[in-house]
C-alpha cells in the first residue's frame, strides 16, 4: 500500500499531508495567550529536539529591576526582534511584565539577559 502524500514548502511555510493527517475546523476567535507562557534562555534554543516550535518574538536587550507602583509589581522591559528594532509597548507590558516577574530562569540581572521571549 503507497501512502499518499502532499508536501508544500515555501520560505515562510512547511506543510505536509498524508492519509493519515486529520484536518479540524477552527472556530472563531482563534484565542492566544496574551503574554508568553514560558521564556527561555538563548542558548537553549539550539538544544531543542529538531522541528520542535519555538515562536520568538524577541530578545530581553533590558529589564529593569521588579518595582512595586500603585500596590502592583512592575517591571520595565526593552525586546529586541529580529530586525534589530527594540520592542517597547507600554500598553501590552503589563501583563507581559508579570509573567516577567514570575519566571526564576535567567531573568535576575538589569540588563543584557539575553532571554529568548
Amino acid at each position: 500500500m503507497t501512502a499518499n502524500i502532499l508536501f508544500y514548502k515555501t520560505s515562510l511555510l512547511e506543510l505536509t499531508l498524508a492519509t493519515r493527517t486529520v484536518v479540524e475546523p477552527f472556530h472563531l476567535p482563534i484565542q492566544f495567550p496574551p503574554y508568553p507562557k514560558h521564556l527561555m534562555p538563548f542558548h537553549e534554543v539550539l538544544q531543542q529536539p529538531h522541528k520542535r516550535f519555538i515562536d520568538v518574538i524577541g530578545i530581553v536587550i533590558h529589564l529593569a529591576p521588579l518595582e512595586h507602583i500603585g500596590g502592583r509589581l512592575y517591571r520595565e522591559a526593552i525586546l529586541m526582534d529580529s530586525s534589530n528594532s527594540a520592542l517597547h509597548d507600554p500598553k501590552s507590558e503589563e501583563c507581559f511584565n508579570q509573567q516577567l516577574s514570575r519566571e526564576e530562569t535567567c531573568l535576575s540581572g538589569n540588563s543584557g539577559s539575553g532571554c529568548v521571549v
